[in-house]
């Protein structure tokens, strides 16, 4: 059943307005620790600067994975030219461990298509292509002990890719996406799994492409995107198959609600394709209906009991985004609560352009009642601001800059909510590639911070807000 679309956008834009003075940037003392190319702002805490081991690159569209109650981190790349995880623990997160890799001894039995930490992060669950191309295997290991645990399920069948996810409720699901013929359309096997490796259900294999699914907090739907000039699906695990949604199949998806009720979403605005030109939607299966949020700004969030974080100013128009996109805007956050529309708008004490905002993101945690967004300096050496916005005391706190970053460093909170992990990629040249030991999984620790590896920065809260 194909869903249609109304453009709701009366009482619920949070949008930006025109400035006529720029606030400069912070000037060169302004900043507490430096390199030259990162820089944390008075009064937040530097739990660890630590730089990647030679020959690990990590991936920049994968957040670093918080392990072990909070006290190791997991960053997802390649080692020496191969899929691999990195933990990062120990005093100022010095130690550094090679959790999953086909490289290091005890290595998968072939090659690594996904990862996916448990709830708690006592454990992590690995999606191993088997070397003579037969299945995938399940792998558990415990976090604390990587080489403890195994294979504990094997997908029989030739696949393509798959994509894994360890839901709240200690349910693991896999999607793996059958291997192309000519004579079918596009296949995906979808399964249900205990840390045991039980098969919950029966697995479904549906005519439609999840090879990266957002899966829902129940895990009952799942929301893919495809390519320009197809429809975006949703998969239906009750129903056992995917529907088209009229949005447009090259979206970047946000993230679920809650309550599973909608989903928020970055498109372009009808009738654009100037830098600027695009907006954050909610989508309500509901009613089947997409209503704009955030008119270019990509930081969009749920918070509690389903209510949306926005960042941007109620007064930006389109003609201003494609009309200005380098024009200088006051910022706001606004709180909504999408069931009766009742907001809540911050001036926030920051200045950006609708080009910025437009790649900017916002992060919230639950545990701190707060967010934490990216934003990119608009300026001629470039770089990414990492400022927090507590709710309840309604304060701003600028906790770092990134320099001369081509994109939005991974980031995420802790599970206490009290520290952000950062990776800076863009700083410079990556290492170059050395082997390790033939009977060692832990990689050589580097002396230092060396500014032209990609680096993990682990920050405290700003203990002082933005003046």
């Amino acid at each position: 059943m194909r869903t249609s679309v109304r453009l709701i956008v009366a009482g619920l834009i949070i949008t930006a307005a025109g400035c006529a003075s720029k606030k400069p940037a912070p000037p060169p003392s302004f900043w507490q620790y430096r390199q030259p190319d990162f820089a944390t702002a008075p009064g937040v805490p530097v739990y660890a600067v630590v730089s990647m081991p030679e020959g690990f690159a990590p991936d920049r569209s994968a957040a670093p994975m918080w392990l072990g109650a909070g006290t190791e981190v997991a960053l997802v790349g390649t080692y020496n030219g191969g899929p691999a995880i990195v933990g990062f623990s120990g005093a100022q997160f010095a130690d550094y461990w090679v959790l999953a890799s086909e490289q290091a001894s005890e290595g998968l039995k072939g090659k690594m298509l996904d990862a996916a930490a448990s709830p708690d992060g006592s454990a992590l669950v690995l999606a191993v292509a088997r070397e003579d191309g037969t299945g995938i295997d399940l792998v558990v290991r415990e976090t604390a002990a990587p080489k403890k645990g195994g294979t504990v399920a094997t997908l029989k069948g030739n696949f393509q890719s798959a994509a894994v996810i360890w839901l709240e409720h200690n349910q693991i699901v896999v999607a793996a996406r059958k291997a192309p013929a000519d004579d079918r359309p596009v296949e995906t096997t979808v399964h249900y799994f205990n840390p045991a490796g039980k098969e919950l259900s029966k697995r479904r294999t549906i005519a439609c492409d999840l090879a990266r699914p957002f899966w829902n907090p129940s895990g009952t739907l799942a929301f893919a995107a495809t390519q320009p000039g197809a429809p975006a699906i949703l998969f239906d695990r009750r129903k056992g198959k995917c529907s088209d949604l009229l949005i447009p199949g090259n979206v970047r998806f946000i993230q679920w609600s809650p309550n599973d009720q909608d989903f928020l979403y970055f498109a372009a605005l009808a009738g654009t394709s100037d830098a600027g030109g695009f907006a954050t939607f909610d989508y309500d299966l509901s009613t089947n209906a997409s209503r704009m949020i955030a008119a270019s700004s990509g930081a969009v969030a749920f918070t509690q009991n389903g209510a949306v974080a926005a960042l941007g100013n109620r007064k930006l128009t389109k003609g201003v985004i494609l009309g200005s996109p380098n024009g200088s805007i006051p910022l706001e956050m606004a709180e909504l609560k999408l069931g009766t529309g009742e907001m809540q708008i911050t001036a926030l004490p920051l200045q950006t352009t609708p080009e910025a905002m437009a790649l900017s993101a916002i992060r919230y945690s639950k545990a701190a009642n707060s967010l934490a967004f990216e934003l990119p300096v608009p300026s001629t050496v470039g770089g990414i601001d990492l400022v927090t916005f507590d709710l309840k005391s309604k304060t701003t706190g600028l906790m770092a800059r990134t320099l001369r970053s081509r994109g939005l460093p991974p980031m995420s909170w802790s599970p206490d909510g009290g520290l952000i992990a950062l990776v800076y990629i863009d700083s410079g040249p990556q290492a170059t590639p050395s082997s390790l030991g033939a009977d060692s999984n832990k990689p050589p620790s580097p002396a230092g911070s060396v500014a032209s590896r990609p680096t993990l920065a682990i920050l405290g809260l700003p203990r002082l807000p933005t003046p």
